[in-house]
């Protein structure tokens, strides 16, 4: 996302629609985030958000800080460093009040820091879809990456499992892959391949786990053949998965073909 002007505020770099209404009155719960490399700093600029002028849903910059609104605005509530990638999610709450900010970086031993929370207005309806790289008239001036909307308020256990997940050297699952292991976690245990050229030639059998370590949610620890997942922090409980071999580079070749096909026709949804 390129605004020329984005240094000063400007409204010159065009902003892209994602075709999904995350207004309260259709998503009561919603949230949406990804990974920014942002080259300036300074202005009012959006990252991602249905605002139209009413302080609308969304993830914003201000004063050189990550800000979140809701029928109104809580800025400057994390820094926005330029030059580096930062992990940065906004849940939206209506039925709690609730809409938090949660700001990270790419060490994935180091909780995504909770930057702050207000209440989830947004009564009068806003933008139609959700706009990447533009709050109200601004336009942002950054790389973007990696983007994700989920019709759910994440935890903080699920927010750091996202980013983590992404960043374990030998599983960099993307949000479908992270959105199965929450619904794995939900309900009992199950396979998850792992099909891209970029990754080993392997599954993770994931099972539900007890008494793994608490202090940082979502953690991702290597764990004797595999790997442990923190989703409830409080009580130590998640998924550990047991890393096992591919039989067929060809069988998972296929399977990693209807895959991708799958995964394009849900992204349409």
């Amino acid at each position: 996302m390129n605004d020329p002007a984005g240094n000063g505020g400007g409204n010159s770099g065009g902003s892209v629609n994602i075709p999904i209404n995350a207004n309260p009155t259709e998503q009561p719960t919603v949230t949406f985030g990804g990974w920014f490399n942002l080259q300036t700093n300074a202005g009012f600029p959006g990252a991602l958000a249905i605002d139209n002028g009413g302080w609308d849903r969304g993830i914003h910059l201000n004063g050189n800080q990550w800000g979140i609104a809701s029928g109104g605005s809580l800025n400057g509530v994390a820094p926005a460093p330029t030059g580096v990638w930062t992990y940065v999610v906004g849940t939206f709450d209506k039925p709690n009040d609730l809409a938090t900010l949660y700001v990270g970086n790419d060490n994935p031993l180091v909780q995504t820091t909770v930057s702050g929370s207000r209440a989830d207005g947004g009564v009068n309806p806003g933008e139609l879809n959700i706009e990447l790289g533009r709050y109200d008239n601004q336009d942002l001036d950054a790389l973007v990456d990696d983007l994700f909307v989920f019709d759910s308020a994440l935890t903080s256990d699920q927010v750091n499992a996202l980013r983590n997940l992404g960043l374990a050297q030998d599983l960099r699952y993307n949000a479908i892959e992270v959105e199965s292991l929450f619904d794995l976690y939900d309900a009992g245990s199950g396979m998850v391949s792992l099909a891209s050229d970029s990754r080993p030639w392997v599954s993770q059998l994931w099972s539900p786990a007890t008494g793994l370590p608490t202090g940082t949610p979502g953690l991702v620890s290597p764990s004797g053949a595999g790997y442990s997942l923190v989703l409830d922090n409080a009580t130590g409980a998640g998924l550990q998965a047991i890393t096992v071999p591919e039989p067929s580079r060809i069988l998972l070749a296929a399977i990693g073909i209807s895959v991708a096909l799958f995964r394009r026709r849900r992204s349409r949804l």
